[in-house]
């Protein structure tokens, strides 16, 4: 027979799962207008067929693709509006009487030299048609860009923001949709993509992670051997004792030296706001709700500790110990999940499967390895589940997840493991155990669900 405690707790189960599904929800994959991308539908299979571009092709002498779009039987998909997608942008072509369709490619990431280049038709949500791939074999010559940094201010202490403004040009006219990696030092900050202009600004609130004194902050084009070529520029930047703003008031300290205000509160209530998450914050309110329920459902003489007389089972007498632990609802955040993934020299770690060397690399200290082997991981969960092809770059990788159906909680799991790889695989960094922890944990927890 069912307590008022059981019901109390099942209900509770049930409203945390809520809270952390609202939390989690699952993104849906859009262009760059915001429309919902799918690449099966309805129940007519189609089939993609495009024409191979003769002589070379590059972002400044672009080529002309032309294809047809037919049903599996052969009909034209005729005089239909239609969305291909290439090297992960997307575009509206019309399709004639004939279902024949033609428009212009100007080449950014394809690698240079003879090259298949993938098309995908991409059926709406609502039509009857089934997706398809086709690929087209061209040859790719590369152009070097003109690639611009804007730093403000040149000046800062750490808490302080500092925007930075970045821009990708050939011949004078901005390009879309090329990677820019944005550094301080040797660390990466942030990955952004172009706008239609050529131009993408973002603002980074510099941590205390970064050391005092003169330092550099750097764009990067990371493509190599690519059609737009890879480049990099690089602004200096002066970052003065930390402690707030570096144009704020000072305050005299009791040895006479300048103490900024609010010296090391910033970084603390960003780090408080980081942790608070819709997920945790549910959490946290859930368990509340909890306790606040046993409570009155006590003080109300609604709950017994006694076992009704009919029920033919085992008796078993609650001592207060037992009570205490039992009421005591206990949240695990992200922060308790991580100090418990910490390792210790006493621990004992089996070998086995990518967690387990994960772990094992942790423990003694091969932060690289240990992040290279969670690249490994998320890599193979997605060639599993997702059908990721081999042969992709990392950043390719990512690229990838980006535009697919992957929830936003799932995609910033491979950023993060993506960064790390990159730190550790292609820079002299050596890799700190805060970043490999982190690497590793978001490589435990991926999984893929559906693409």
């Amino acid at each position: 027979m069912a307590t008022p405690q059981s019901w109390f707790v099942g209900a509770g189960t049930v409203l945390l799962v809520l809270l952390v599904g609202i939390g989690g929800s699952t993104a849906i994959a859009t262009d760059s207008a915001g429309t919902a991308m799918q690449t099966q539908t309805g129940a007519v299979n189609t089939t993609l067929d495009v024409q191979d571009v003769s002589g070379s092709v590059s972002y400044t002498n672009p080529a002309t693709i032309r294809g047809t779009l037919r049903t599996a039987n052969g009909t034209p998909v005729a005089n239909e509006q239609i969305r291909l997608e290439i090297e992960n942008r997307t575009r509206l072509v019309e399709t004639d009487g004939n279902g024949s369709f033609a428009f212009q490619y100007r080449p950014r990431s394809a690698r240079t030299g003879t090259t298949d280049v993938s098309i995908r038709y991409i059926p709406d949500q609502s039509s009857v048609y089934r997706g398809d791939a086709a690929t087209v074999t061209t040859s790719v010559t590369q152009v070097t860009p003109t690639l611009t940094l804007n730093r403000s201010p040149s000046r800062l202490a750490t808490g302080d923001e500092l925007t930075v403004t970045t821009g990708v040009r050939v011949d004078g006219a901005g390009i879309s949709d090329v990677p820019i990696e944005v550094r301080i030092g040797g660390t990466l900050f942030k990955r952004l993509v172009t706008g239609s202009n050529g131009t993408v600004t973002t603002t980074i609130r510099l941590p205390p992670s970064v050391p005092t004194g003169e330092q550099t902050v750097s764009a990067v084009i990371p493509y190599e051997d690519r059609a737009i070529a890879g480049e990099r520029t690089a602004e200096s930047i002066t970052v003065e004792l930390s402690g707030g703003a570096a144009t704020s008031p000072t305050a005299a300290t009791s040895d006479g030296s300048m103490e900024q205000p609010g010296s090391g509160l910033q970084p603390l209530v960003s780090q408080i706001r980081s942790f608070f998450t819709v997920p945790v914050t549910a959490a946290v309110l859930t368990g509340v709700i909890l306790v606040v329920l046993e409570v009155t459902v006590r003080r109300l003489g609604l709950y017994s500790d006694a076992v009704p007389e009919s029920e033919e089972t085992e008796t078993t007498v609650t001592t207060d110990a037992d009570q205490t632990r039992t009421t005591d609802t206990t949240v695990t955040t992200d922060t308790d999940e991580t100090h418990a993934s910490e390792s210790t020299d006493d621990t004992t770690i089996s070998t086995g499967g990518p967690t387990d060397r994960m772990g094992q690399a942790l423990a003694a200290g091969e932060y690289d390895s240990a992040v290279k082997i969670a690249y490994e991981s998320v890599s193979d969960e997605l060639r599993a589940a997702a059908g990721f092809q081999n042969g992709k770059t990392h950043w390719e990788l990512l690229e990838w997840c980006e535009d697919s159906a992957l929830g936003a909680d799932q995609v910033d799991s491979v950023r993060t493991v993506v960064e790390a790889y990159d730190r550790a695989a292609f820079t002299t960094d050596p890799m700190d155990r805060a970043s490999a922890e982190a690497a590793v944990e978001r490589a435990r927890d991926f999984q893929v669900d559906s693409v």
